[in-house]
């Protein structure tokens, strides 16, 4: 697909390796490093697959875990549902179901729409900066809101959706001193998904999510519209890019 970020991804592919240089492993997730409540802030439905096994801990750890998506994925694959079907509304329905299986707290849709892919060219949502963050803000101060998890710095793999949503979770995290901001997907080495990393996130925190395989496979299920997605990132099943994205890194940006 076109490449809408070549300036930056090359200053990036340049500094890499000092960055690298000073990579630490990251220590493990423990319960003292959720300060409260918790907002998984997406772009689509189905980007909950990037950190399920923390919505999960969170869950298990007794603390809230809501789940907001920037849009309901209409621009996304449609699987085997034909094109008279509403995509919009059948990706809400198996973001509810996931959502549902992982335990999340509550479910907001933030309403912009999902631009269709053209030409394999991946779009981000036209939208109002002022109006997201006042949405945003709102959100938190409803839920009481102490840990905000979304996109890394790249998008994962320089979906646009996904670095939009990266750099307006970041004013936000600016615009509130008291959060705490983790990004999802930080790189780690020999890790056999690289190309979903964030190459340039360097992870601070990890979480094994293996004991929760069951859970995190049912809700990659539930997004029947998108597995062929996940299938061609592995070259295999579902089963096989849970398996191999176990490990879930992630960068604490604040505080």
């Amino acid at each position: 697909m076109p490449d809408r970020y070549p300036i930056r991804r090359a200053l990036r592919k340049l500094l890499r390796p000092i960055v690298r240089r000073s990579y630490q492993p990251p220590k493990s997730i423990e319960p003292s490093d959720l300060p409260g409540p918790s907002l998984f802030l997406l772009a689509h439905p189905d980007d909950e697959v990037f950190c399920s096994g923390l919505i999960r801990y969170v869950r298990e750890q007794g603390q809230p875990a809501h789940i907001a998506c920037f849009t309901r994925g209409e621009g996304g694959t449609r699987g085997s549902y034909p094109d008279d079907v509403d995509l919009a509304a059948v990706r809400e329905k198996e973001m509810e179901q996931s959502a549902e299986i992982l335990g999340a707290s509550s479910l907001t849709f933030l309403g912009y729409e999902d631009p269709e892919t053209n030409d394999d060219r991946l779009e981000s949502p036209q939208f109002d900066p002022l109006q997201l963050q006042e949405q945003l803000t709102n959100l938190m101060a409803k839920h009481d809101i102490s840990l905000l998890v979304s996109h890394g710095s790249s998008g994962e793999y320089w979906h646009p959706a996904h670095v939009t949503l990266h750099e307006e979770a970041k004013r936000l995290a600016e615009n509130h001193r008291d959060l705490s901001f983790w990004t999802m997907n930080a790189w780690v080495p020999d890790h056999p998904l690289d190309r979903v990393l964030n190459q340039d996130d360097i992870p601070t925190l990890k979480l094994d999510a293996s004991s929760y395989e069951e859970e995190r496979i049912q809700s990659l299920l539930a997004h029947q519209s998108q597995l062929e997605v996940f299938e061609t990132f592995v070259e295999g099943s579902v089963r096989d890019y849970i398996d191999q994205t176990h490990l879930e890194a992630y960068r604490q940006v604040k505080p």
